[in-house]
């Protein structure tokens, strides 16, 4: 979910930052970036609560999860862009589940492009001519 549709509310705000690695800590509804900023996303919280959904629908004792956590890298320079209009996104994703007996991983790597960026084309906005 972390690298699909929901993060595309996110994207502007991945693009102001440097490439790097996100930290979003799925227990307490918190991220951090390896530039030392803490970027406000939405996914965030939005994941965090999906979690503890899963979790109910599942009967999981919330209290025999340790931690929860994604590791999201994101880069921006394999395609060189115009970043005032496009950029694309890499992805590198990991994630972890731990209680005391065990940890749960998962790992996933996707290529998103943002397009959102880019000015519309004036030729494609004109009106179609009405047929009498």
């Amino acid at each position: 979910m972390i690298v699909g549709w929901r993060l595309g509310e996110d994207y502007e705000t991945l693009a102001e930052l440097p490439d790097g690695i996100l930290h979003v800590d799925l227990i307490n509804a918190s991220n951090s970036h390896s530039s030392g900023s803490i970027p406000a996303l939405r996914i965030t919280g939005e994941l965090s609560m999906w979690l503890n959904n899963r979790f109910a629908a599942e009967n999981i004792d919330r209290d025999q999860i340790r931690a929860a956590s994604i590791e999201l890298k994101h880069s921006t320079e394999r395609i060189s862009t115009n970043r005032k209009k496009i950029i694309s996104f890499d992805f590198v994703c990991s994630s972890s589940i731990k209680t005391d007996e065990i940890e749960y991983k998962g790992a996933l790597v996707e290529q998103h492009t943002y397009h959102q960026r880019q000015t519309p084309n004036p030729a494609l906005q004109q009106t179609a001519p009405s047929v009498a």
